[in-house]
Order: structure tokens, then sequence, then C-alpha cells
């Protein structure tokens, strides 16, 4: 449900082809906490064109395959504004590494400990991926609100694998401290 939104928000940048929204937006960008990969996205646009939302343009090339461009229409701005203004209700995240860690007990926790460090080193590098990131400080007074939006998802995702690095570190300790016991 949210991709159809997340499509009509970067169309309301710029009309795009399918293949402009997975390589500018959901292979970056957004798709650090939205990945879609191109089967959904080019389904997604044809429904959108069949709800009126989008319409889109033929453009007939030579040398390469043609390039289809969409366009958001007076309908999917009505619909993307009304999305915008409802709140999103909480639903529980899915996070597969904490079912594998629940049923770590059944291994050695020395092996635990290594997939914990692996886990840190993930997290450490996406970290600093997002610190590589381009984007304006959300608290920098000369930006406009406009900027800020990304800016704020940015910090968004720095301060969560912050959290994650914190996380993992006190589970390290905490089994760290356990294998010291016996």
């Amino acid at each position: 449900m949210t991709l159809k939104y997340a499509i009509l928000g970067f169309l309301e940048f710029e009309p795009l082809s399918g293949y402009d929204l997975k390589t500018r937006y959901f292979d970056g960008s957004v798709g650090n906490f939205f990945p879609a990969n191109q089967k959904q996205i080019y389904r997604t646009l044809e429904r959108l064109e069949e709800e009126g939302w989008v319409v889109s343009n033929l453009e007939i090339q030579t040398g390469r395959p043609n390039r289809r461009e969409y366009q958001i229409t007076l309908a999917g701005q009505n619909a993307l504004q009304n999305w915008l203004r409802q709140s999103y209700s909480l639903k529980p995240v899915q996070v597969p590494f904490l079912v594998q860690l629940y049923f770590m007990r059944n291994i050695a926790p020395e092996d635990v400990l290594s997939v914990l460090a692996d886990q840190v080193r993930q997290h450490q590098m996406q970290l600093a991926y997002y610190h590589d990131v381009a984007l304006p400080a959300v608290d920098d007074p000369t930006v406009d609100l406009e900027q800020k939006y990304g800016a704020l998802t940015l910090d968004f995702g720095i301060r969560f694998e912050r959290m994650q690095i914190e996380w993992l570190e006190r589970a390290i300790e905490t089994v760290s401290q356990s294998l010291l016991k016996e």
C-alpha cells in the first residue's frame, strides 16, 4: 500500500520511468528504509495508471528499449495529499535477526558472540554509509523546511543504527558475562 504513495510522491517531483524510480530512489534514498524491486515498481505503476492516478507516455527509442514515462494526475495528487494527512498506525515490526537470537540458546555462546559481532559490523557499515550521505543537518538554520524532511529521514536512520549498535554491544556484554560465570 505504501509503495503506491511513495511512487506518487516521487512523481510529484518530476515525470519518471519505472527504471528511473528504481535507480534514483529505491536503490538508495528511500530504499534504505523502504526497498522495492523493479517488478513491484512496474506492477504498482500499472495499477496507478488503471486507477487514473498517473498517466504514461511511451517514448520510442532507437538502439535501446522504449521508455515509458509516468506523470502524476490531479486525482493522484489528491490521493497523495489525503494519504499524507493520515496518521500511520503502529504495526508489529518483523526483525528476522531477533527470531534467530531467540533460538540461539541452541548453539554455543562463543558462536552467539560471533554472530552478534557480525551484526555490529554490519550496522557500523550502514551507519558509516548514512554519515556519507550529503544532506544538511536537521538543526541547520540555513536549510528550509522542505529540505529538512529528507534530513529527518536520514537522522532517523543514523539514530536507529546507533541504537542497534548500542543494543548489540549490550547483548555481547551479557553473553560474555555469562561465559565468565561458567
